[in-house]
């Protein structure tokens, strides 16, 4: 080393030295004390070893900095309840907490400790280098599940290893762990973690050339909701930073010479950085996750011992229904490396498979294929002997059975191709795919039982739309309906269409090949005509087919996913589309006037005809997801809603979209390129589960008030969509244009529309409000509300959200304009459930000093 590069390394060195000694941290505080004496006795001789142990220990300050949410964890048995057998000061491995806690040896589980190794030039016992460590005698034997061979003899109600000892000991400090992480309710990541007792594993014993039992130790995963250091996840599973602060306290006052000291110091840094090792950040999760019970490519190749999934415990809060076979794609209970399950596994690892993600996407319980499906299809590829490929018996065993599980739906039409690249050596499944006869035959059968299901005339499609709408673009709309397609359809990868320009017709399923799930970029009002969107979405009947179509009937769609922009979200789709999409004109509720079409307004006709309309519309977009990025730019606020009736139960007052709290998640991400797969997939799965959530609480909400809308029941708040429609006394509908004079002046006020048991004077008349802050400021709760509200007073008109209260007040503009006009008056008050905005003639605020109110 130069003199030079030496100079920079001390500087280096001294200063980190210096900022790592105001470390809150005794381990760091120690070791700087150390390192700091050290450099007061730098001299030519020994430079060069105190730079050498001080950059050894800066490499380990910054191994433990580092931070990640996801982790895998080994922890041995042996070296955690066990000591060093140490009891000679001189020796440079020495502590005195060796000597503090030595106690007889633990149980010899696995006869790990009768194990013979090198010790001084002897073969000597592995037990005889140990001694017990009194803090672990409750937890010294390894668990009463296993028993001396490592295997599985005593299980808890759900098949798991019992949780006792050591073992037990691991899982209780997970248990600690996931009940911190999770304590955040708004936290937008799950928490999740794995463990297995790895008891079965074997090494090479060169000098026997025969297996040697490996020392017994547990393998876990985490994935966290927040990001943690390598020093909070080893305190957190139990390592013990306090024992290597008294070995070092212990230097620092006992030893002297400066060589001995850096030889003490460079032992027990390299002891810190073995645990280091044990502790680390996952390059590949899932293969993480497989690794547990060793059927991770790696671990199949090294024909690592086989672990059965159900000696995984699992801490899944986030996931329900999901196991750990779900999330890893290993899910079976049978042993790896036996029979036909090994050659299943084996092919799982294949150039094709591994290319495409077979094994983690479309293996599993909740997925595509589970493993006794492929175990049974490989079963029938037989080939004669002599011969490399498969007979022409075993070709027709396969498809027959392929027909049988398209005919059980157990899989769909587009799964075949990769159910036989995962049943079958790349080799194998290719000479089925390039077989003309093969092919032809299962394209024809195929295209007859599509048919046969297309002619039923009781044929029920049971499709979903969801639209997903941004108010500006860049935000991630597309990739979301996108994730969520696939994560909805069990990894199918949706059909995907963009909409063409305004004036081109749009032919969303021109090249549709019976996927199962759509997405429909970009799609606008303009995009259909008015004929084509009742047809394309409608969510139970067969689209009539359209020479256009050819054969692309998208006759088997159960998801479809539409994105835009909108300023204000679906009420400006659905509005454009009743006012702009070719064809509806001729519905009964628009009137040409000069070049464009507008609503007929005040009209009782025209206002049954356009109701009858958008009853169509909202039925066959149920479900609206609104994404919009946090005011900092950091997060994604994403809301959930339903329509806020069931279709075909009955007439409704007003229409609109509702949420509930619970709907409603700011994730702390940004849906752009930096966000990955994985975690873009979780994402999706949380607003799944969220419309899932929403949809059963709809359910029961209709069952429990049969006849009410959502925003009528408690849990709900509606989106205050404006669709034009508002309602005589007499409950009879008619349109009103939102821009103009009358409804501007009362400032853009009705956000939604109701019986007329619900209108602004009868639920005025109808409010008792509790109290208010005690001050009686503005405010008049003695008298009737409606009362209250023309003489000035400020009064209570819904609950806005969960916690707050909105009110309006008549501006001094408001009660002269009520004074001079009160029969224009009444009529606003009469058509109008509440006041939206601020106007010249009403004030509207939110607060949270009222305590309560309610409607008799």
């Amino acid at each position: 080393m130069s003199e030079k590069n030496t100079k920079d390394s001390l500087h280096y060195i001294k200063s980190k030295i210096q900022d790592m000694s105001h470390s809150t941290k005794p381990l760091h505080r120690v070791i700087t004390s150390l390192a700091k004496k050290l450099l007061k006795r730098l001299d030519d001789e020994n430079q060069d070893k105190i730079l050498k142990v001080l950059d050894k220990y800066l490499k380990v300050a910054t191994l433990l900095s580092q931070l990640s949410r996801k982790w895998t964890f080994t922890i041995h048995w042996a070296f955690t309840v066990c000591n060093p057998k140490i009891n000679d000061e001189s020796n440079p491995a020495y502590s005195p907490v060796y000597i503090e806690h030595q106690c007889k040896l633990p149980p010899d589980c696995f006869g790990e400790m009768s194990a013979l190794e090198n010790g001084q030039g002897n073969l000597i016992h592995h037990g005889d280098k140990l001694v017990g460590d009194d803090r672990f005698t409750n937890i010294a034997n390894f668990g009463t599940a296993f028993n001396e061979k490592g295997e599985v003899v005593k299980t808890d109600e759900k098949g798991h290893p019992v949780r006792d000892g050591f073992f037990g000991w691991v899982a209780s400090l997970i248990d600690g762990l996931i009940n911190r992480v999770i304590q955040n309710q708004k936290r937008d990541r799950h928490a999740e973690a794995h463990m297995i007792a790895h008891t079965r594993d074997y090494d090479v014993d060169e000098r026997e050339s025969k297996p040697k039992h490996k020392e017994a130790h547990i393998q876990g995963v985490l994935d966290l909701p927040m990001l943690m250091s390598r020093y909070q996840i080893m305190q957190a599973l139990g390592f013990n930073f306090d024992d290597f602060v008294e070995a070092f306290k212990w230097m620092d006052e006992n030893i002297q010479d400066t060589d001995d000291l850096i030889k003490r110091m460079e032992t027990f840094l390299d002891s810190l950085l073995g645990s280091i090792k044990n502790f680390n950040i996952p390059e590949h999760f899932n293969a993480s996750l497989q690794y547990l019970v060793h059927q991770s490519k790696q671990a199949v190749k090294d024909q690592k011992a086989a672990y059965s999934t159900s000696e995984v415990l699992s801490w899944l809060p986030d996931e329900c229904g999901q196991t750990y076979e779900t999330i890893a794609g290993v899910n079976d209970n049978q042993l790896v490396a036996e029979g036909i399950h090994a050659e299943i596994i084996q092919i799982l690892q294949s150039p094709f498979n591994r290319a495409h993600h077979t094994m983690e996407k479309y293996v599993g319980e909740s997925k595509l294929f589970n493993i006794e499906m492929l175990e049974q299809l490989h079963k029938l590829g037989t080939k004669k002997v002599g011969s490399t490929t498969l007979s022409k018996k075993s070709m027709n065993n396969i498809f027959n059975q392929i027909m049988i599980w398209l005919r059980e739906r157990k899989i769909e039409f587009t799964d075949w191709q990769l159910l036989l690249h995962a049943s079958f050596e790349d080799a194998d499944a290719d000479y089925l795919l390039g077989n003309i006869n093969f092919m032809k035959r299962v394209s024809a059968v195929i295209e007859s039982e599509k048919q046969a299901i297309i002619d039923d005339p009781s044929f029920q499609r049971n499709m979903l739309t969801v639209a997903v709408l941004a108010q500006t673009g860049g935000i991630g709309k597309t990739r979301l309906a996108n994730a969520m397609s696939v994560a909805i359809d069990k990894g199918r990868k949706p059909f995907s269409v963009v909409a063409k320009s305004d004036g081109i017709t749009f032919d969303p399923f021109q090249g549709y090949e019976n996927q199962s799930s759509v997405v429909m970029d970009e799609v606008s009002p303009a995009s259909f005509t008015w004929e084509s969107f009742k047809d394309s979405l409608d969510p139970h009947k067969m689209p009539a087919v359209s020479s256009r179509y050819h054969n692309a009937l998208p006759w088997n769609v159960k998801y479809c996913f539409l994105t835009n922009v909108f300023a204000h979200g679906i009420t400006d789709f659905v509005n454009d589309l009743l006012h702009y999409a070719k064809g509806v004109s001729k519905l009964g509720y628009l009137d040409k006037d000069y070049q464009d079409w507008k609503l007929i307004l005040n009209n009782v006709s025209a206002g049954k005809s356009y109701v009858a309309q958008l009853s169509q519309v909202l039925r066959r977009i149920p479900f609206v997801i609104n994404i919009a990025a946090t005011p900092n730019g950091q997060g994604t606020m994403i809301t959930v809603s339903r329509i806020n009736y069931q279709p075909g139960s009955g007439p409704v007052s007003h229409y609109d979209y509702v949420h509930t709290k619970r709907s409603q998640h700011t994730f702390r991400t940004v849906i752009n390129e930096n966000l990955t797969d994985d975690d873009m997939t979780k994402l999706a799965k949380k607003v799944i589960s969220m419309m899932k959530e929403l949809e059963s609480s709809a359910k029961k909400a209709f069952q429990a008030h049969p006849g009410k809308l959502l925003d009528e029941i408690d849990g709900f708040v509606g989106e205050k969509c404006d669709f034009h429609v508002r309602y005589k006394q007499n409950g009879d509908p008619y349109l009103v244009d939102s821009n103009s004079p009358e409804e501007a002046s009362y400032g853009e006020s009705v956000k939604k529309t109701v019986e007329p048991r619900y209108n602004l004077i009868t639920r005025l008349s109808n409010t008792e409000m509790s109290t208010w802050d005690g001050k009686g400021k503005n405010v008049n709760s003695q008298i009737n509300q409606l009362d209250a509200f023309l003489q000035g007073y400020e009064v209570p008109v819904e609950h806005d959200g969960y916690n707050n209260i909105m009110t309006i007040k008549l501006t001094k503009e408001g009660l002269d304009y009520y004074h001079k006009n009160g029969t224009k008056f009444w009529r606003m008050l009469n058509s109008t459930s509440k006041i939206g905005e601020n106007s010249k003639l009403v004030t509207v605020q939110t607060n949270e000093s009222i305590s309560n109110f309610r409607i008799k």
